[in-house]
């Protein structure tokens, strides 16, 4: 037995057939939007624009480092020495510091 086909008819309103119809005017507007935006032609991108060459990176990292490296044993070697000498500066009256402190007499 095979059931029975039943007939559905789905009538619009005005209303509903004036939404669809607003729909796809928005939506063809947008599509049309996006396309006129769009570039004709891209650019063509060389390679050697695109990707940095990482050993040329490296060494400068390694030059840096080494730099930093040495100023870092350098100020070891102040502190180490003893011979670092602390001024402390009197705030300013608007609560700065002075860039010169004043020496103290005596």
């Amino acid at each position: 037995m095979q059931p029975e086909r039943r007939h559905t008819e789905v009538r619009a309103d005005g209303y509903s057939r004036f939404c669809l119809t607003a729909i796809v005017l928005l939506l063809a507007a947008a599509v049309a939007a996006l396309w006129s935006d769009r570039p004709a032609v891209l650019p063509q991108a060389g390679a050697a624009e695109v990707l940095p060459d990482p050993g040329a990176q490296r060494k400068e990292q390694t030059a840096v480092l080494r730099e930093i490296s040495t100023k870092l044993d350098k100020l070891l070697a102040l502190l180490s020495s003893g011979n670092l000498k602390v001024q402390l500066a009197e705030p300013k009256a608007q609560g700065g510091i002075d860039a010169a402190p004043k020496p103290k007499p005596g």
